[in-house]
């Protein structure tokens, strides 16, 4: 057993090193921080290109261009980010309620090893076992600033976004005609029409997940795993019943891929309580079953990545065929791809700009190409 499984690495370091006990600290910040300078980036991107066309319509630049054509692409990468990030976070800012009581005298903590727990019993935080849950000024002004204040947001941002798409529904703005939906279309266009809000059950269902793992730590992995179990098994009934994507195929994807995630829970459940009831078998044994279920577990996940890829690989493949097939007969032709380069020159912008530049190496190769064949032909 790694010394990380149950002692804190802080606590190995002498007092003096205040810098060192810091460690955690550090990396909540460098935590929060990732999505912050992932949105920086995106904003960067936006604004040189902002700028660009600023200057070559000569349009104002936040009036203009920002303000009209790129305001709802910024809020819709702002939101993909939010939900990317959406569980980092969330584990992040939660786990400052990590808490584990220990109690030596009693017997009854988590942690049992001699020499791990130097002070009273009481409730203290999982990752600095040196620091006791709200009763550290540094750990309280923690929760205080950053636990609450950070639960309340990761809350309020699935429940906002289902309430704004309710308003635009009751006022009828969520159509195929609508300003609304041709701008932000892509936040319900998933979803069948009576199940607009199921992107917010989605980030929901991340939040609890987060909540249950970190809050049944402290109580042992069986009810950790039981309690993944239970929610990830009310969300395939969900998903079963109310059936929220418009395409079969989906539904049946989004359900194989819960199934997988409760299969691997039970399976991690299983081997947990393998220990107890196998006491006639052999350690072997027990190892080797308990390997082979791991393995099967892997096996499922690797799986179920490799159909998503797949598919994922098909629909790019059909959207690129759709795009190339100019003529519409079902074949990428040579005629097809010239047809289709001359018409992004007539259209201008950067790709036109691009193939300008490399018209005149396509032409050198071509007039070397006829003068070649017609060498040949008139040669004996």
């Amino acid at each position: 057993m790694s010394t990380k499984a149950w002692i804190s690495l802080d606590c190995l370091l002498p007092r003096t090193l205040d810098v060192a006990r810091q460690l955690q600290l550090y990396h909540i910040a460098a935590q929060l921080l990732l999505p912050v300078c992932y949105a920086l980036i995106v904003l960067a991107i936006f604004l040189a290109y902002a700028g660009y066309v600023s200057l070559r319509t000569r349009q104002p630049l936040w009036r203009g261009v920002l303000g009209v054509r790129l305001q709802a692409p910024i809020i819709s990468s702002c939101l993909v980010m939010l939900s990317y990030f959406y569980p980092s976070v969330a584990y992040t800012v939660l786990g400052v309620f990590r808490c584990r009581y220990l109690d030596p005298s009693s017997g009854s903590s988590s942690i049992s090893v001699e020499g791990e727990v130097l002070r009273a019993p009481g409730w203290y935080w999982a990752l600095d076992l040196e620091r006791q849950c709200f009763v550290d000024g540094e750990h309280r002004a923690l929760a205080l600033g950053l636990g609450i204040p950070g639960a309340l947001l990761l809350l309020a941002y699935p429940l906002a976004q289902a309430l704004v798409l309710a308003r635009r529904v009751a006022a009828g703005q969520v159509t195929g005609t609508s300003e609304f939906f041709a701008r932000y279309g892509h936040l319900v266009e998933d979803f069948r029409p009576r199940l607009f809000f199921w992107a917010s059950i989605v980030e929901l269902r991340k939040l609890l997940l987060v909540a249950v793992v970190l809050g049944f730590e402290s109580t042992g992995v069986l009810s950790q795993l039981m309690a993944c179990g239970a929610l990830l098994l009310g969300y395939c009934a969900a998903l079963m019943g109310l059936l929220p994507y418009p395409y079969r195929l989906l539904n049946r994807l989004h359900l194989a891929a819960g199934g997988v995630l409760l299969a691997v829970v039970w399976i991690n459940l299983y081997i947990a309580t393998d220990g107890d009831a196998g006491d006639a078998l052999s350690a072997a044994a027990l190892g080797r079953r308990s390997l082979g279920l791991q393995l099967l577990s892997v096996v499922l996940v690797l799986a179920m990545v490799a159909l998503l890829l797949l598919m994922f690989a098909v629909r790019v493949a059909r959207q690129v065929k759709a795009v190339l097939d100019v003529d519409g007969d079902g074949r990428v032709s040579r005629a097809d791809i010239d047809a289709l380069l001359a018409r992004l020159q007539r259209e201008g912008g950067l790709a036109a700009k691009l193939l300008s530049c490399l018209g005149p190496r396509r032409r050198r190769g071509a007039a070397a190409a006829t003068a070649g064949s017609r060498g040949a032909s008139a040669s004996p």
